[in-house]
């Protein structure tokens, strides 16, 4: 009964939450962490617009159509987003700790909507049933895309002034978090529950951390938005709901 209304929500939320960081959001970093999204979104705004304003229009069409499970499981998304966004930024902290929270809130929020997904669209009613170790190990692999594109980002943000924790963090820090995240992912999903792509996943990260970011086979926008980026978007979505929904249903 939901699943069409869910899937377009979804997706026109996500475009919506992305447009009006790339297309209409004026930020200073990007201009030198990925200039040529920045050309592109120079020479189409119009087009962006026009896609903004059909996909927030899809929103709210579809938001009528959703269960009270799926409100409220956004409105805390939302809620979390909103944290970062404005309270951390105002409480006394460190800037160390505001850096490390993009990495960490990325992580929580996208390894919900990857997990809890398949839920809200198969069987909203048994939300309270998603495996929290499930829900762990896509949280981490999300942590571990976020701190990929800080390293990506850190000039940038350096020049700017926005918080990065590549930024206060030395490059042999940095190759031990990459290495150990997916060793301590691999370790938890063979002794506890197995999970077939996310031990695929883990196993593939922990190739790639010991490999550099960028060759002469490989450009350095490629090596972040195929060889990093890709796979965790895409095959952890497919998988769970192909797999997911055989076990649940």
């Amino acid at each position: 009964m939901y699943s069409l209304p869910f899937l377009i929500f979804l997706f026109s939320s996500s475009q919506v939450i992305y447009l009006l960081d790339r297309m209409l959001l004026s930020d200073p970093a990007d201009s030198i962490n990925v200039p040529e999204r920045v050309e592109y979104a120079i020479q189409n705004q119009n087009k962006g617009k026009a896609f903004l304003g059909i996909n927030f229009l899809l929103v709210l069409i579809t938001v009528f159509y959703l269960n009270i499970e799926v409100l409220l499981f956004f409105g805390f998304l939302t809620f979390l987003t909103g944290i970062y966004l404005f309270f951390l930024r105002v409480l006394p902290v460190s800037e160390v700790i505001r850096a490390l929270a993009k990495p960490v809130l990325l992580g929580i929020v996208w390894g919900l909507i990857i997990t809890a997904s398949v839920f809200l669209f198969y069987i909203p009613e048994k939300l309270d049933s998603i495996p929290m170790d499930l829900v762990i190990y896509a949280s981490l692999l999300f942590f571990l895309n976020g701190w990929y594109f800080d390293k990506r980002d850190a000039r940038g943000d350096r020049k700017s002034g926005k918080p990065n924790i590549q930024n206060f963090i030395s490059e042999s820090i940095h190759r031990w978090v990459i290495f150990l995240v997916p060793s301590f992912i691999l370790i938890l999903n063979f002794y506890f529950y197995n999970f077939s792509i996310i031990q695929y996943l883990s196993f593939y990260f922990l190739i790639l951390s010991v490999l550099p970011h960028h060759s002469k086979f490989f450009s350095y926008q490629f090596s972040y938005n195929v060889l990093i980026d890709l796979p965790i978007l895409l095959i952890p979505a497919i998988d769970l709901m192909i797999t997911m929904s055989r076990s649940f249903l």
